[in-house]
């Protein structure tokens, strides 16, 4: 599940582009409605912080063909999370994490909704 990045900077893509398939690995990152919501995942370790915090370049990748590239063919959705965490943090901790997002997203919206934001839009 682990692949190193040179020291220059790189797209996240291209970084992805070059992680062997037997790199990725299958987990949950969290309970959905239909279940849990799996996907194959694969992290490149990045230079550490000033502060001392890891960080990793977490990739998230669907098991199943389910986007339309530009040439209109049918591929598998990838998405990139840039983690800063404590260098003791496992791999397997990191899906978890950015499995949380869905609530957290969730918890704003209802929020928004019960105070009329969702309602409110500003213009210049």
């Amino acid at each position: 599940m682990r692949a190193l990045a040179s020291g220059r900077p790189q797209k996240a893509r291209q970084l992805w582009a070059r992680v062997p398939e037997a790199m990725m690995e299958r987990r949950s990152c969290a309970d959905g409605a239909k279940g849990p919501r799996t996907y194959d995942f694969t992290n490149v370790h990045l230079a550490a912080t000033p502060h001392g915090l890891a960080r990793t370049l977490l990739i998230r990748c669907s098991t199943v063909l389910n986007k339309r590239n530009k040439k209109g063919e049918l591929v598998r959705e990838v998405a990139y999370f840039l983690c800063h965490h404590t260098p003791g943090t496992t791999p397997a901790e990191l899906p978890i994490a950015a499995g949380q997002r869905w609530m957290i997203k969730e918890t704003f919206q209802a929020a928004k909704s019960d105070v009329g934001f969702d309602q409110h839009e500003v213009r210049k």
